[in-house]
This record gives C-alpha cells, sequence and structure tokens, in this order.
C-alpha cells in the first residue's frame, strides 16, 4: 500500500520495541549520526515528553537550551521532513503510553467547568479538522466503499457505535457494509477477504492488538484499509490506503466521538452523491419493508 503521508524521508522510523517516548528516542538516536547540540535535543524530548508533544518549536528550544534552527535540523537528523513531523509521532507514541489514569490527569488541568469545557473541546476538534480537512479524500474513501464488492468497519471500544452508524447507512443506501465487533469475528472474517473486499478501521487512543494484526493481514491479502485515527505511528499509517487524522481530545478519560461522528456521516454523503438513485432505490425498498413489518408507529 502506498504511503498517504509524505512527513518522514525514507522508512528510517521503526515502531518502538520498548514503550515511551525515552526508548523510541534512543531507538532514534543510536541509529543516527546527531551533533552535540542534536542530542540535547532528542534528551529534552526523552525528559519533557509533555512538553515536546503539545509545545512550540521555541518551547522545545528554549527547554534544549538551542537555537530553533536546531530543533529543525535535529528532527531532519533523526529521519524526519521537520520538527511538525517529529512532534506528530512523538505525540502518538507519548499518549499511547499513558495509562487510562494518566490520560484522565493529563487533560484535567483547569476543568472547573467540565460540561463547558468538553462541549468547547468538541467545537474545537470539529474546527480543527475542517481546518485541515481534504475533501477529496473524502470522496476517495467514497468510492473505495462503492467500488468494493464488500466493506467491514472494525471499531472496538467507544467507536462499536461510531462503526455501526457508519455501517447501518451505508447498507441502508444500498452498500454492503458491515460492523466487526468481536475480536474471534473479526480474525474469522479478515481471513476471507482478497483485492475486491475494503476494511474501515477505527483506532484512537492505544491500538488494539487485534487491530494492528487485522491491518497486517489486509496487506499481506491486498486488501485496501482506510484508517480512521489520531494519534498512530506513521509506520502503521503507511499500511493503509487511505488514513484520515480525526481529533478526539476530550475531557478527562474518555475520547471524543463527535468529529469522528461527522466525518464518518460526511464520507456517506458522498457516497450517497456518487450514485443518487442506487441510493434512492435502496432507501424504497426498505422504507416498504419498514411499512410491511410496521417498524414505524404512525399518529
Amino acid at each position: 500500500m502506498s504511503p498517504i503521508r509524505g512527513s518522514r524521508e525514507g522508512t528510517t522510523t521503526m515502531p518502538p520495541t520498548a514503550t515511551g517516548v525515552s526508548s523510541w528516542l534512543s531507538s532514534l538516536s543510536q541509529r543516527h549520526v546527531l551533533t552535540r547540540k542534536e542530542q540535547s535535543v532528542a534528551d529534552s524530548l526523552a525528559a519533557h515528553p509533555r512538553l515536546g508533544s503539545y509545545g512550540s518549536i521555541r518551547e522545545v528550544a528554549e527547554k534544549s537550551n538551542v537555537s530553533i534552527g536546531t530543533v529543525t535540523r535535529a528532527s531532519k537528523s533523526l529521519g524526519f521532513m521537520g520538527w511538525p513531523a517529529l512532534q506528530e509521532e512523538l505525540r502518538a507514541i507519548y499518549i499511547s503510553s499513558l495509562s487510562a489514569a494518566e490520560i484522565a490527569e493529563h487533560r484535567s488541568h483547569g476543568q472547573d467547568r467540565p460540561a463547558y469545557a468538553w462541549l468547547t473541546r468538541d467545537r474545537d476538534n470539529i474546527n480543527s479538522f475542517m481546518k485541515a480537512c481534504d475533501l477529496e479524500q473524502l470522496r476517495r474513501c467514497a468510492q473505495l466503499i462503492q467500488k468494493s464488492r464488500r466493506a467491514f468497519v472494525v471499531g472496538l471500544g467507544s467507536y462499536n457505535g461510531v462503526g455501526y452508524a457508519l455501517a447501518h447507512s451505508a447498507w441502508l443506501h444500498g452498500y454492503d457494509v458491515r460492523l466487526l465487533s468481536e475480536e474471534m469475528q473479526v480474525v474469522n472474517t479478515i481471513a476471507q477477504l482478497g483485492p475486491d473486499d475494503l476494511v474501515i478501521i477505527m483506532s484512537f487512543w492505544r491500538l488494539y492488538e487485534v487491530t494492528f494484526q487485522t491491518i497486517r493481514a489486509c496487506n499481506e491479502q491486498s486488501v485496501p484499509i482506510i484508517l480512521l485515527s489520531e494519534n498512530l505511528t506513521h509506520d502503521i499509517e503507511e499500511q493503509c490506503t487511505e488514513v484520515i487524522r480525526v481529533p478526539s481530545e476530550a475531557v478527562g478519560f474518555q475520547t471524543s466521538l463527535s468529529t469522528v461522528v461527522s466525518v464518518v456521516q460526511a464520507i456517506i454523503a458522498e457516497l450517497i452523491a456518487l450514485d443518487p438513485d442506487r441510493a434512492k432505490d435502496a432507501i424504497a425498498r426498505t422504507e416498504k419493508r419498514w411499512e410491511q413489518f410496521g417498524l414505524l408507529r404512525s399518529y
């Protein structure tokens, strides 16, 4: 599968064999030649992973006692196109290394009005996605669903509900899209798929092992993958056909579902627009059965 994002040079950054930012940066530093000042940047990031994940390049430079240019050069020496690409992957590893309790603590500061904080965070997430959104990519995802023989959504945990919404809406509009919500169901189904099928994966915070293995298996079987995520390393993203980065930052331990629901509905809107007659006919057939079975109450 071809890479979607060109944030790294080559494929020098491999998945960390141990958890945490420190071990990941240590592994990178051992595989690249860094100057003394560049090593100072790497050491500072290892010692202050939260700052490295969310701070500005100026703040990182000040903490490392180097110039902003040195931070940029250090990023490139570690195999990235620049500081934004390094920070993106560092943040993915930092968040995935946190426990549930640490995530809650990480997001709890200054939240004396939690309901307001949550609604504001959701608003900011959607605004952030809109600013960076590639509408053509959403259309490409809809086209992948349209041309697939059948599509399967892998959404575990909280995102099972979002996966169900995607599968349900696509099915109503005439497309064979099904939700896989149990690990054994995922394994048994993936084993039977081929290049004419499609897998849609939703993964946020930590990556489930079954999700990681699903990505590997799909690559081995040449099955296209659409990945909706926020914090995954690029070695995983590069195995996918399309990667949509969706903000999910929230208050406390929970991740926000609002933006990914909007993205799913946007893909469905594109899917309907690709073949309006197919969608209209499918809805008409379904509504006829609703009436036959008396599913909806009449007033």
